[in-house]
């Protein structure tokens, strides 16, 4: 790592000041006003966060109320989310997300219950209605446990692919 000396890092404050009064720089609304607000105005696009905890208190909901949130109030024609969920699937990620938006649950969208209380065509058909909007989302799983390195590569290998994209 190279020294800056403080001269550089004025110059890059005061770039940073000003793009962020033009605009220029904005940062990623979560759709929670109060986070939006101790974030100072969001999540600063091109953001690498980590959500971490002990077993099962809830990391995995709250990431996707966050996400659901950024992909309901922001532009999505320049946006690109890379979620590196390593406790549970996609799929399972997906279901959980569709009993949200259903109010519904779990087992009841998968027929848990098959014999008793299997899903009806008009709850697939509302299912079929909300995975085709999720499939147009700028919205990317990694489900592989990765090293420090493998995952900055990721990140890397996206950022170069889109470079537009924040």
């Amino acid at each position: 790592m190279a020294f800056k000396h403080i001269s550089e890092v004025v110059t890059e404050t005061r770039d940073y000041i000003d793009k962020r009064r033009k605009g220029l720089i904005k940062s990623c609304k979560t759709g929670y006003k109060k986070l939006d607000r101790n974030l100072l105005g969001g999540i600063e696009y091109g953001s690498v966060l980590s959500i971490g905890g002990r077993p099962s208190v809830g990391k995995t909901a709250f990431s996707s109320c966050l996400l659901r949130g950024i992909v309901r109030n922001n532009p999505l024609d320049d946006l690109e989310i890379v979620d590196f969920i390593w406790e549970m699937s996609g799929r399972s990620l997906l279901i959980r997300d569709l009993s949200s938006d259903l109010r519904d649950t779990y087992g009841n969208i998968i027929s848990a219950d098959l014999e008793k209380n299997p899903l009806s065509d008009e709850k697939m058909d509302n299912i079929d209605e909300i995975l085709a909007e999720y499939s147009t989302l700028p919205w990317f799983f990694e489900e592989e446990p990765k090293s420090t390195k493998e995952f900055d590569d990721i990140i890397e290998r996206r950022v170069t692919k889109e470079p537009k994209k924040k």
